[in-house]
């Protein structure tokens, strides 16, 4: 039995209602090529109340739980670490639990580099996520305030993924 037109837009309109579905403006270009300052999103929020956040994938969350932030503010980047992993960064790579774990955006393999502000950074040494927690950096991770700078992200603080770029028209698409 399909469903009708009218169940959809039922079920559209309470999931945007509901605030599992919201949209934001990009204000910086941490998550170039990604995203770009200025790009309007769209996030879902159902996959945060369904699911773990998986390696990869682009997450909203909320910094009030971030004591180094100082403010309750609405971030976007991508989610590289998971509770329990050890993450080392070598040359742009990430090692996790000694395992070279490539992670990838839209223009192929993300090399992770070192910023200027980030300290302590993991290229330092080792790093371990805390149970409940997840690491997180930009994909333009040389220009990026992330998890190097703010520390871990804790799971309650997810909003959820980002799903599609609609505006600007020449960046609109899903996000991967």
């Amino acid at each position: 039995m399909a469903i009708g037109w009218g169940v959809f837009v039922v079920a559209i309109g309470a999931t945007i209602g509901f605030g599992h579905v919201k949209c934001y403006r990009m204000p910086t270009a941490s998550m170039t090529p990604t995203l770009q300052s200025g790009d309007n999103i769209v996030t879902e929020g159902l996959s945060a109340r369904g699911r773990k956040p998986q390696r990869g994938e682009v997450i909203v969350f909320r910094t009030n739980l971030l004591s180094k932030i100082g403010r309750d503010q609405v971030y976007v980047k991508r989610l590289v670490g998971l509770p329990g992993e050890h993450l080392k960064f070598q040359e742009g790579d990430l090692f996790i639990n000694g395992v070279r774990t490539p992670v990838f955006n839209r223009a192929g393999e993300i090399h992770f580099l070192k910023t200027r502000t980030s300290s302590p950074s993991p290229e330092d040494g080792d790093f371990e996520v805390p149970p409940g927690q997840y690491f997180v950096m930009g994909d333009n991770s040389a220009h990026s305030a992330d998890s190097r700078d703010f520390g871990c992200v804790p799971g309650e603080s997810i909003l959820g993924r980002v799903v599609y770029c609609y505006w600007p028209t020449d960046h609109a698409g899903a996000i991967r």
